[in-house]
């Protein structure tokens, strides 16, 4: 007895709930067969054998993620695992949960694992680079293939430098700042310091290439401290020609966003030290609140451990206090800050009489 056929409204409803889970429907007589000995007693065997049937066409069926779109999910989690890892704010705890969430999004968009992915796009690069490297056909050729390598470079721009400081104490300012968590060495950062074509003297700004964009991001942590005497800026590169009104949109609007992060991570930042009740509202004014948005992360981090371990809620004027430190720390560099050097800070907390900050007077602890 032949199965009752699904109407077209049905058969189209059963397309769409197929489309809704990454399948495609299959209309066939073994479909309508299956409902017939479903609704009239048939073996199971039977059933069964219909099934596998539909089952094999509705996968042979389905539609695997094209190249562009495997191309744009690996392009994605990379930008996407960059960001997690240059974004200071975020915990250990925080940070991995953000990489787990980027990776599941782009595995299930790529219809492959992680690692399948992460291998396919380092070889997809690779791949490009070796036709680039390889297209000798004309010079015009050439200059594309150039064009396309130099199209993303990884430059930052250091500005506000003093004009005696050369590319080598410029060099060594970023080894020391990130040398701890990033290779930095020649290889993988060079410098470019501008000078004026007459006197040959430095113009005060430089431009760094890296050779990555995780330590392009960590660069820019730099941004706020202090060389030679002189609080630097450092901010992403915007290319283009000089004077052009795109490269001055594409400044400003990068600078803004820059200042908006930095600024989103200093707020994180003192309000964790509120939140666990080391520093009680009010206790620093709006104005150290705005000063710090002048300084690195990792420095104003350092002058509010410092500023607890030291009382500083003690003193006659906190908000003083702490900006004596934190002014203290940025000249002198966070990494410094040894046994020894908490010595010099506590001497230098001086003021022109020769006497260090008053202390509020408390009762003694026995």
């Amino acid at each position: 007895m032949a199965g009752k056929q699904k109407s077209k409204s049905k058969i189209k409803r059963m397309m769409k709930r197929a489309e809704a889970r990454g399948e495609t429907y299959v209309y066939t007589e073994c479909s309508a067969s299956i409902e017939s000995k479903s609704n009239n007693g048939g073996t199971n065997e039977e059933k069964e054998k219909c099934e596998d049937v539909l089952d094999r066409k509705i996968l042979d069926n389905q539609v695997s993620p094209t190249h562009e779109e495997k191309l744009a999910a690996a392009e994605t989690l990379h930008r996407e695992l960059e960001r997690v890892q240059s974004d200071a704010s975020l915990k250990s705890k925080d940070r991995r949960s953000a990489k787990r969430k980027a990776e599941a999004i782009a595995a299930e968009a790529s219809g492959s694992s992680v690692d399948e992915l992460l291998r396919w796009y380092s070889q997809h690069q690779k791949q490009q680079q070796e036709e680039q490297l390889g297209n000798k056909e004309s010079p015009s050729k050439i200059t594309k293939s150039r064009t396309i390598q130099k199209r993303n470079p990884y430059i930052v721009f250091v500005g506000q430098l003093s004009y005696d400081t050369t590319k080598d104490e410029l060099f060594r300012h970023f080894q020391k700042e990130l040398g701890r968590d990033h290779e930095v060495t020649q290889e993988t950062l060079s410098i470019r310091l501008l000078t004026d074509k007459k006197s040959k003297k430095s113009r005060g700004v430089a431009f760094v290439e890296v050779s990555d964009p995780e330590l392009l991001y960590a660069c820019l942590k730099l941004h706020h401290t202090f060389l030679q005497g002189r609080r630097i800026n450092v901010e992403r590169s915007a290319g283009g020609k000089t004077g052009s009104e795109a490269r001055k949109s594409k400044i400003q609007k990068l600078r803004s966003d820059q200042t908006d992060h930095f600024n989103t991570v200093i707020d994180a930042v003192i309000k964790e030290f509120y939140e666990n009740g080391s520093i009680q509202k009010g206790e620093l004014d709006d104005g150290v609140v705005a000063l710090c948005k002048r300084h690195s992360a990792s420095v104003v981090q350092a002058a509010l451990e410092l500023y607890v371990e030291k009382h500083g809620c003690d003193m006659d004027n906190p908000s003083a206090y702490f900006t004596f430190l934190l002014c203290k720390l940025a000249e002198e560099g966070v990494f410094e800050k040894q046994s020894n050097d908490e010595k010099h800070i506590e001497h230098s907390s001086r003021d022109q009489s020769g006497r260090p900050p008053k202390k509020a007077k408390t009762k003694p602890v026995f």
